[in-house]
Protein backbone atom coordinates (compact mmCIF):
# COMPACT_ATOMS: atom_id res chain seq x y z
CA UNK A 1 0.00 0.00 0.00
CA UNK A 2 1.31 3.41 -0.93
CA UNK A 3 1.88 5.79 1.98
CA UNK A 4 0.09 8.45 -0.08
CA UNK A 5 -3.20 6.56 0.34
CA UNK A 6 -2.73 5.28 3.88
CA UNK A 7 -4.38 8.29 5.52
CA UNK A 8 -7.19 8.88 2.97
CA UNK A 9 -10.61 8.51 4.62
CA UNK A 10 -12.64 8.52 1.37
CA UNK A 11 -11.76 7.08 -2.03
CA UNK A 12 -13.73 6.95 -5.25
CA UNK A 13 -12.70 4.52 -7.96
CA UNK A 14 -13.74 6.22 -11.18
CA UNK A 15 -12.24 3.84 -13.71
CA UNK A 16 -14.14 1.28 -15.70
CA UNK A 17 -12.07 -1.57 -14.28
CA UNK A 18 -13.70 -4.93 -13.73
CA UNK A 19 -11.20 -6.22 -11.15
CA UNK A 20 -10.12 -4.65 -7.86
CA UNK A 21 -6.65 -6.27 -7.60
CA UNK A 22 -5.37 -8.33 -4.68
CA UNK A 23 -3.97 -6.23 -1.83
CA UNK A 24 -5.02 -2.91 -3.39
CA UNK A 25 -5.78 -1.09 -0.14
CA UNK A 26 -4.44 -3.57 2.42
CA UNK A 27 -4.00 -1.94 5.85
CA UNK A 28 -5.43 1.43 4.80
CA UNK A 29 -6.47 1.96 8.42
CA UNK A 30 -7.96 5.45 7.84
CA UNK A 31 -10.23 4.45 4.94
CA UNK A 32 -13.88 4.88 5.99
CA UNK A 33 -15.79 4.96 2.71
CA UNK A 34 -15.11 3.48 -0.71
CA UNK A 35 -17.13 3.97 -3.87
CA UNK A 36 -16.55 1.30 -6.50
CA UNK A 37 -17.22 1.53 -10.26
CA UNK A 38 -20.41 -0.02 -11.63
CA UNK A 39 -18.29 -2.20 -13.96
CA UNK A 40 -16.55 -4.05 -11.10
CA UNK A 41 -17.03 -7.83 -11.05
CA UNK A 42 -14.23 -9.00 -8.74
CA UNK A 43 -12.62 -7.92 -5.47
CA UNK A 44 -9.26 -9.67 -5.28
CA UNK A 45 -7.60 -11.60 -2.46
CA UNK A 46 -7.07 -9.39 0.59
CA UNK A 47 -7.89 -6.26 -1.43
CA UNK A 48 -9.26 -4.41 1.62
CA UNK A 49 -7.81 -6.51 4.44
CA UNK A 50 -6.93 -4.49 7.50
CA UNK A 51 -9.07 -1.47 6.59
CA UNK A 52 -10.17 -1.21 10.21
CA UNK A 53 -12.11 2.06 9.79
CA UNK A 54 -14.04 1.02 6.65
CA UNK A 55 -17.71 1.58 7.43
CA UNK A 56 -19.31 2.14 4.07
CA UNK A 57 -18.88 0.36 0.77
CA UNK A 58 -21.46 -0.29 -1.92
CA UNK A 59 -20.90 -3.35 -4.04
CA UNK A 60 -22.09 -2.85 -7.63
CA UNK A 61 -24.81 -5.07 -9.09
CA UNK A 62 -22.20 -6.54 -11.47
CA UNK A 63 -20.12 -8.04 -8.61
CA UNK A 64 -19.69 -11.81 -9.02
CA UNK A 65 -16.60 -12.64 -6.92
CA UNK A 66 -15.20 -11.64 -3.54
CA UNK A 67 -11.74 -13.11 -3.03
CA UNK A 68 -10.50 -14.82 0.11
CA UNK A 69 -9.69 -12.44 2.98
CA UNK A 70 -10.97 -9.50 0.88
CA UNK A 71 -12.52 -7.78 3.92
CA UNK A 72 -10.46 -9.48 6.64
CA UNK A 73 -10.26 -7.38 9.81
CA UNK A 74 -12.55 -4.63 8.48
CA UNK A 75 -13.90 -4.30 12.01
CA UNK A 76 -16.02 -1.19 11.43
CA UNK A 77 -17.96 -2.76 8.54
CA UNK A 78 -21.24 -3.78 10.14
CA UNK A 79 -23.56 -3.98 7.15
CA UNK A 80 -23.04 -4.97 3.53
CA UNK A 81 -25.63 -5.66 0.84
CA UNK A 82 -24.51 -8.52 -1.38
CA UNK A 83 -25.57 -8.22 -5.03
CA UNK A 84 -27.68 -10.99 -6.56
CA UNK A 85 -25.02 -11.62 -9.24
CA UNK A 86 -22.53 -12.73 -6.56
CA UNK A 87 -21.56 -16.38 -7.11
CA UNK A 88 -18.25 -16.76 -5.25
CA UNK A 89 -17.13 -15.71 -1.77
CA UNK A 90 -13.59 -16.82 -0.92
CA UNK A 91 -12.53 -18.45 2.34
CA UNK A 92 -12.26 -15.97 5.20
CA UNK A 93 -13.53 -13.10 3.06
CA UNK A 94 -15.15 -11.56 6.13
CA UNK A 95 -12.91 -12.99 8.88
CA UNK A 96 -12.56 -10.57 11.79
CA UNK A 97 -15.51 -8.43 10.74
Amino acid sequence: MSNALAACPYLFCLSSASVFPAGTFVDAASLMKLTLPASLTTIGIGALAGCRSLREISLPASMTTIGCCAFKDCRSLTELDLPSALTTIGDGAFRGV
